[in-house]
């Protein structure tokens, strides 16, 4: 390591949005911190190796949908090479879906160089984020750390950080790889034939919000949402990129033939700067009335196949991605030139030919 003799009360550390020439620093910073607490942050058969393709790919090349991360970097001037900056931190961060808020800022990942590390680097970052957030009228940041990170925890202690798993007793629960292809494959538990379940629609987020204030008034805290029918329907369904996806399980009853939602899962993807790309489920919910029949087994199977198909789709049909994108984009043009009228009916874009 070269020598670091240099004063740390004179360091101008400037915080910027990262690009993707900074991508190999970046994974270097955060190799070096996971090396430095093996204990917080377990090395297993299941952790993605990320390298710095993967991480170009995921969070810049962004040609045919969102990116799965966003990062910043702090830099200071670089005392051995007169004029250049060195990037001394960085952080990922990604949007999630709260059934309660909309969307917030999830942080992946905080990590400072070993040498200017307890400088008010990581502090500086967070304050970025937080700005960020405001300006952009996020109402919340959250975040994971291990029980075993201290360092971690004594920062977010000290800048006030709500600790939600002592406060409010949240777990964090997770799939490995094999057990989502279990869940595909195994036998499911049978479900009656007068129920399905499908891929959400528009229509649905009646329904939805309702199991929505159900589930947080179970949770004794029924102010907690804030969400509208309209705000589920655009988040959802009125966006090139959606922020959630979501799954209902739909009873008909035998004998009038009305239909009936008796369940929902919304999940969405996120990242994380070990494992790489992943999917977050943030409610499953099965009405009380139809529960131990199978219903919420099979919304997990669903959740499962979307897994397996998001995963397929970007590694091996990205020419079709490709393909979507190119015709959706012809039809904009379309549009814009006055050859075809685009209107949404019942949820559904529909096309019919203009005057031009």
């Amino acid at each position: 390591m070269r020598g670091t003799n240099f004063d740390m009360e004179k360091l101008d550390i400037s915080i910027r949005t990262a690009s993707r020439d900074d991508v190999a620093r970046i994974l270097e910073i955060f190799e070096k911190a996971a090396a430095s607490q093996a204990d917080a942050i377990p090395l297993d058969s299941n952790r993605s190796k990320l390298t710095v393709n993967v991480m170009d790919r995921d969070g810049f090349d962004t040609r045919d949908r969102a990116a799965y991360f966003q990062a910043v970097v702090a830099e200071t001037k670089d005392v051995h090479s007169k004029g250049r900056k060195l990037i001394v931190g960085a952080a990922t961060y990604h949007f999630k879906y709260s059934t309660w808020v909309g969307q917030v800022v999830h942080l992946g990942s905080v990590a400072v160089d070993q040498v200017y590390q307890r400088k008010g680097v990581a502090t500086k970052i967070l304050k970025y984020l937080g700005k960020m957030a405001v300006e952009n009228k996020f109402l919340r940041i959250s975040f994971e750390v291990s029980d075993k990170n201290e360092a971690a925890i004594q920062l977010f202690d000290k800048i006030r950080a709500k600790n939600l798993t002592k406060e409010e007793g949240w777990l964090n629960f997770s799939f490995t790889p094999e057990t989502v292809d279990k869940i595909i494959h195994s036998a499911s538990e049978p479900v009656p034939d007068d129920i399905v379940v499908r891929r959400t629609e528009p229509k649905d987020c009646q329904s939805i919000l309702a199991f929505i204030r159900d589930l947080a008034t179970f949770e004794k805290m029924p102010d907690g949402p804030k969400l509208s029918v309209a705000d589920l329907q655009r988040d959802g369904f009125y966006k090139l990129f959606p922020l959630y996806l979501s799954h209902v399980a739909e009873r008909t009853d035998p004998d009038t033939g009305e239909k009936e939602i008796i369940g929902y899962s919304i999940y969405f993807p996120t990242y994380s700067p070990h494992y790489g790309k992943r999917i977050h489920l943030e409610d499953v919910y099965v009405d009380p009335r139809y529960r131990s029949r199978g219903v919420a087994s099979s919304i997990f199977q669903a959740l499962a196949k979307v897994i397996f198909i998001l995963h397929v789709l970007y590694i091996t049909h990205t020419s079709y991605l490709k393909l979507i994108f190119q015709t959706i984009f012809h039809i904009h043009n379309l549009v814009l030139q006055g050859k075809w009228i685009l209107r949404v009916h019942a949820g559904v874009l529909e096309l019919e030919r203009g005057g031009n």
